[in-house]
Order: C-alpha cells, then sequence, then structure tokens
C-alpha cells in the first residue's frame, strides 16, 4: 500500500463513477484528513469496501460504504457511489476521513455509574434497570451517556461516545463502552462475527403442558426468527418473515422451574447470537416462555398476576470479548441485582 496524489497507471472511468462538481464539494473544516491508497496486484479484484476496511483498520465496513454512500471517496476526481466495484491494479483512491462527530444530544451530567472494568481501551459498566442507555425522544437527559459523558469527556469525540450494544431501559447488568476508535471498531467488528459472549438470566411465565411431570430441567433450544418493527405497532418489535426481517438467534437453556402465585414459571439462561432490539423478549414470547414483568411482550402471561418485581426480569450476567491490543480474552461476570433476587427468592428458584 503506498501513499500517492496521483495514479500511476489510470483506469478507464466505470458507469458506477459519477461527476464531482467542485463548487459543491463540501467544506474542508468537516474532514480531518484526507488519504490515498493504491492498489497492488495482490488486491485486485476486491470490493472496493473491502479494500478500503483493510487500508483503514481503525474504521468499519460499514462506517466506510457510509463514506462512500456519501461521496467521500474517489477515483480520478470522480466520486465511487458503489463499495461493490471491485478494484485494479494501479488505481489510487482518495478516502476524505470526516472529522469525528460530537455526541448528538449528549451533555456531560454526573452519575453513579457501576464500573466492573476500565483500561486504557474500554470500560465494562454494570447498567442498572430503569437506565436507558441512549438519549432519544423522551429521554433527552439522564441517560447512561450522559454519565459517561461526564465521567470520560474524551469520549465525546467517538460515535455514540464509545457505546457498540445497548441493553433495554428496564435490563439490568453488563455493557461494554470503547475508549478509542480502535478499541470501538474491533469491539463493532467482534459483535458482527458473534465472536462477544452476552449470556443472560430471565424469569419466565410458563403453562405447563400435560403429561410432562414438572421435569423440565435439561430443556433447552435454539431460537432463529428473523425480526423486525411490527407491521401496526411501530413502538414494538416482532418475528418478520420475508425482506423486512433481519436474522435473529437465541440461545436457551431451563435452568429451574419454581412457582409464582400458584402459576408456574421457569428460570432461564440465554445466549445471543445477534442482537436485535428487544431480541429475547419477543424470542422467548413466541415459544410461551414471555418474561415475567414484561409490560410489552407479555402474551400467555396470568392476566391478575402481581409480581414482586416492577419491570422485565432480564439481567445480563455475563460477558466475554477479546482485548483489542492483545488479543486476551476478557471474561466478566454480574451476580443479578436485588429485586431480581427477590423475585427468584419468592418463586422458589435457585440463586444464581
Amino acid at each position: 500500500m503506498t501513499d500517492l496524489h496521483t495514479p500511476t497507471n489510470p483506469e478507464p472511468l466505470s458507469e458506477d463513477l459519477l461527476e464531482v462538481d467542485e463548487a459543491s464539494e463540501l467544506d474542508q473544516a468537516h474532514y480531518n484528513e484526507e488519504l490515498w491508497f493504491e492498489v497492488q496486484p495482490e488486491q485486485t479484484g476486491r470490493r472496493l469496501d473491502a479494500f478500503l476496511a483493510g487500508c483503514l483498520r481503525d474504521h468499519s465496513r460499514s462506517r466506510i460504504q457510509q463514506w462512500i454512500a456519501a461521496g467521500q471517496v474517489s477515483l480520478l476526481n470522480h466520486a465511487v457511489t458503489k463499495g461493490s466495484q471491485a478494484v485494479a491494479t494501479g488505481q489510487s483512491y482518495r478516502v476524505r476521513v470526516p472529522k469525528p462527530q460530537a455526541v448528538e444530544a449528549g451533555q456531560p451530567e454526573a452519575m453513579n455509574l457501576a464500573i466492573v472494568f476500565e483500561d486504557d481501551e474500554l470500560i465494562v459498566v454494570n447498567k442498572p434497570a430503569n437506565l436507558v442507555v441512549h438519549p432519544a425522544a423522551g429521554h433527552w437527559s439522564g441517560t447512561l451517556l450522559n454519565g459517561l459523558l461526564h465521567q470520560w469527556p474524551e469520549l465525546q469525540q467517538l460515535p455514540r461516545a464509545g457505546i457498540v450494544h445497548r441493553l433495554d431501559r428496564d435490563t439490568s447488568g453488563l455493557m461494554v463502552v470503547a475508549k478509542t476508535l480502535t478499541s470501538q471498531t474491533s469491539l463493532v467488528r467482534q459483535l458482527q462475527s458473534k465472536s462477544v459472549f452476552r449470556h443472560y438470566l430471565t424469569v419466565c411465565w410458563h403453562r405447563q403442558a400435560a403429561g410432562t411431570g414438572g421435569r423440565t430441567g435439561l430443556m433447552k433450544g435454539k431460537i432463529e426468527a428473523p425480526m423486525g418493527r411490527h407491521p401496526s405497532d411501530r413502538q414494538r418489535m416482532a418475528i418478520v418473515n420475508g425482506e423486512r426481517g433481519k436474522p435473529a438467534t437465541t440461545h436457551y437453556q431451563v435452568l429451574a422451574s419454581g412457582l409464582l402465585e400458584t402459576q408456574p414459571v421457569r428460570l432461564l439462561a440465554c445466549r445471543l447470537e445477534t442482537g436485535r432490539t428487544h431480541q429475547i423478549r419477543v424470542h422467548l414470547q413466541s415459544i410461551g416462555y414471555p418474561i415475567v414483568g414484561d409490560p410489552v411482550y407479555h402474551l400467555g402471561a396470568p392476566r391478575q398476576a402481581k409480581p414482586p418485581i416492577d419491570r422485565q426480569a432480564l439481567h445480563a450476567q455475563g460477558l466475554g470479548l477479546i482485548k483489542p491490543a492483545t488479543g486476551e480474552p476478557l471474561q466478566f461476570e454480574q451476580a443479578p441485582p436485588a429485586d431480581f433476587l427477590a423475585l427468584l427468592n419468592a418463586a422458589g428458584l435457585p440463586v444464581k
């Protein structure tokens, strides 16, 4: 890979290129730097987005695809608009790297965050229930992001303040936050490759099938059901087939059975392969295990039940990942909070 300002062997322009009007180019103040990358013989034939992802290791392929779509990658002063275009030996691509954007709607706020682990690359937080992760309509302040910016002002320069995944407002447990762009990119790639281990505990209602005898401790399975927005309620998610559904996979195992208000409940362990919004809640409801306390996905739950927990009984207990700089595996585990433990005791379930 060589930094050049002119290509050595210019190639004819393809139909995937659009003319760039110099008068319409964005102000240089919006860009952090301008980089040039020449295609080497062994790189010929690769997709443009894959070629640039190999050159720009601190940036994810999806981010590079966004730059391509925005006209920030050019060949011979012509913007390239398709990341699928094959590159050829001698071509020299200009990439205008945007300056890191300040976090939108994020003002630092003092907050007592429970930090499980911290080094120069990442932070692991034990998020309590009733805490929104990222500012959005109706929750512009008092979020985890606001607390992170107060304790680590430098996160203001990272997309989403270094947040790489989320937990629902009323889900408690472990989250990882990046402290540098390099570590954020690495963590995103680990999530995309399904190499991040995410383990959850949940208590679910269950209408016991006749003839089971209550022996359910070894039940386990894998739910593969695509998800998307509910067709009639945009505030909810649903299992959606066809093009509107995104692949979603949840592994589960029944750990124990108990009774809550004379109704059968089960303690389940869940492991995510994907991380769709409300994934565990939607998937478990679909197989007859609505989560105790879930105010939205409660089909099959006893109507008059008043469980001793005022939120969905879902806790992110385990988190495993690879340390970006060293490749060292890191494993974290966090016991459930007091309200979850009280639910376990009330249902006669073992404390995990």
